[in-house]
């Protein structure tokens, strides 16, 4: 018999079959209750305990560190003693910090993280704050030959990357006997594999590789030779309980090391009929192995809920998603900047007013002013849908016709805009408040008043302007009316093109800017874009 703070690896017939096998050992999780079927004294026992809760003594002095919350600090601790951990705070309780701090605090240089591909260019934000200021942070997107450049120039630093990027594809090269002369596995995953020198990995939304035999678990199972990995998720188990093995395997393969062997472990079956024969169904836990399994998960990951860490919580989670403008859009936004006029097309400026409001409506899409160019936001926005299907989303904007343009890449036609009519306006609300529809496209002063829109998720703002109280009053369209909405989640997120003008606006509306200060402000920023 050999026992670790996590796993017991044993000979004989006392226990039955394990959670895995390792050289003629079964393999078990060390658990307190799993310790009574043994022999152990006191001192033993404490020992075990002792390392299983061992936290960091001290945090290294850091400003960013320095600006977390104690829960947080707490978090980085435990966190940091384990080559291997999760961390499945509940939402909105700070999980990005934790994460990118503990890879910090460990040293981690070279840093890989899987997210939603709509998050990615959040993640290089917080990335900026969290981690190690001087190492370069590198998004994959794009092409896929630009995306192998990327992957391939990655030295040190952190590469972000989406669960979709995570492919590899097997192409087998014949001479002209139809004999095989080489097998080339291209696509990113085969990249990132190359690089044997990673020293750690966090995996954003774990829950997302639930189902132990998709591609993206077995994309993400190949990349448990990286030492340091972290997965971060407030639904470990976000449907059955036994949706938890994938995320267990992918940390501790050598403790779980089969998805049969965890089911027979910790749950009951039964056998099911049908035309084509017989098949297992799980159910519930065997006696005590819901205590044995919390009691593992108590020792290798953290869970913060929001309510008990987080009280005073504000009603609104506000987040600023950067994404990077298309060489058309910075193409069309230079000449208008400097010769009011975008060269061999219609698209004018008599006055700084009429270059604002075009410039405002490239960044949103080109297409509203007929010039050539996809729109990043939209683009996005179906990503985000996409990665999020569960969440009930409001979209705003101040541009009617660029909501109407979104409906059609969305294939929605669920608008509050001023053309909307009383009746039509209530028979959305209340099919949106009922989950009949997830998706509301809102004109902000449309929808700025008269109309609760309690039950939704997220709200996401296209593009903002003055005057601020308009703004507020759409942001308080979905703000909880009732104490049992009080602890779900409201965020607002503000979408802006990176080094652009929309970056200033949102600064200068943080400060209660009027137009005039924005129209004021933007003279100034283009002296400063011709310097």
């Amino acid at each position: 018999m050999k026992i670790t703070p996590i796993r017991v690896l044993y000979k004989g017939n006392l226990l039955g079959p394990g959670t895995g096998r390792d050289e003629g050992y079964e393999v078990y999780p060390t658990t307190d209750s799993l310790l009574k079927h043994f022999s152990l004294s006191n001192e033993d026992k404490l020992t075990i305990k002792t390392k299983q809760q061992k936290r960091m003594e001290d945090l290294p002095e850091c400003e960013s560190i320095n600006n977390l919350r104690e829960y947080q600090l707490e978090d980085i601790k435990f966190l940091g003693e384990r080559k291997t951990a999760g961390c499945f705070n509940e939402q909105r309780t700070g999980k990005t910090p934790t994460a990118l701090s503990t890879m910090k605090v460990k040293g981690v240089t070279k840093l890989l993280i899987v997210a939603p591909a709509s998050t990615l260019y959040a993640w290089k934000e917080e990335c900026k704050r969290w981690w190690f200021e001087s190492l370069p942070i590198k998004v994959v997107d794009g092409t896929a030959s630009k995306r192998k450049d990327i992957i391939d120039n990655w030295d040190t630093g952190a590469l972000i990357i989406s669960y979709e990027c995570l492919r590899e594809t097997e192409r087998t090269i014949k001479d002209k006997y139809g004999d095989i002369q080489e097998l080339q596995i291209t696509g990113d995953l085969a990249y990132i594999k190359r690089h044997k020198d990673i020293q750690g990995i966090i995996l954003d939304e774990a829950h997302r590789i639930k189902n132990h035999k998709s591609k993206q678990a077995l994309a993400l199972f190949s990349l448990m030779y990286i030492p340091h990995r972290l997965a971060l998720t407030g639904t470990p188990a976000p449907g059955k309980q036994h949706e938890i093995y994938s995320i267990l395997h992918w940390l501790y393969p050598k403790i779980f090391t089969g998805y049969w062997r965890f089911i027979d472990y910790y749950f009951t079956q039964h056998e099911e009929y049908n035309t084509s024969g017989s098949y297992n169904v799980i159910g519930t836990f065997k006696p005590g192995k819901d205590k044995e399994l919390q009691e593992f998960l108590d020792v290798i990951s953290t869970r913060r809920m929001r309510a008990s860490v987080m009280p005073w919580l504000p009603e609104k989670d506000k987040q600023v998603i950067k994404i990077p403008q298309t060489k058309e859009q910075e193409k069309y936004i230079d000449e208008l900047n400097k010769y009011f006029e975008v060269e061999g097309t219609e698209v004018n400026a008599v006055n700084i007013l009429a270059k604002l409001m075009k410039i405002r409506q490239i960044l949103l899409a080109p297409q509203l002013l007929e010039l050539k160019g996809k729109s990043p936001k939209a683009e996005w926005i179906k990503q985000y849908l996409k990665d999020y299907p569960e969440k009930k989303v409001l979209v705003f904007s101040n541009f009617t016709g660029w909501l109407k343009l979104l409906g059609k890449e969305l294939n929605c036609d669920n608008f509050i805009i001023g053309e909307t009519s009383k009746t039509r306006r209530e028979e959305l609300k209340n099919k949106f408040q009922s989950g009949e529809i997830n998706l509301l496209l809102i004109n902000i002063k449309a929808g700025k008043e008269g109309i609760t829109l309690d039950t939704a998720d997220v709200a996401i703002f296209t593009d903002k302007y003055p005057p601020i109280g308009d703004i507020q009053q759409a942001e308080d369209r979905f703000v909880a009316t009732t104490k049992d909405k009080l602890n779900t989640g409201h965020t607002i997120i503000d979408l802006v093109m990176d080094n652009s003008y929309e970056v200033n606006i949102l600064q200068l509306l943080d400060k209660n800017a009027s137009e005039v200060d924005i129209i004021n402000n933007y003279i100034k920023y283009i002296k400063e874009v011709k310097e």
